[in-house]
């Protein structure tokens, strides 16, 4: 199984309705929670 090194980035859509902008804000977040994690797992272990 591979793992992603970066979270994919959501689309904005061109005239969001309000629920479009809060399921795009939560994607926002999960892909800053990913990206934190995977440089957590990638980071060197001294």
């Amino acid at each position: 199984m591979t793992t992603l090194r970066e979270y994919p980035k959501p689309d904005r859509a061109a005239n969001p309705t309000p629920l479009d902008m809060a399921i795009y804000n939560f994607e926002l977040k999960a892909k800053s929670y990913h990206d934190e994690s995977i440089k957590k797992i990638q980071a060197p272990k001294n």
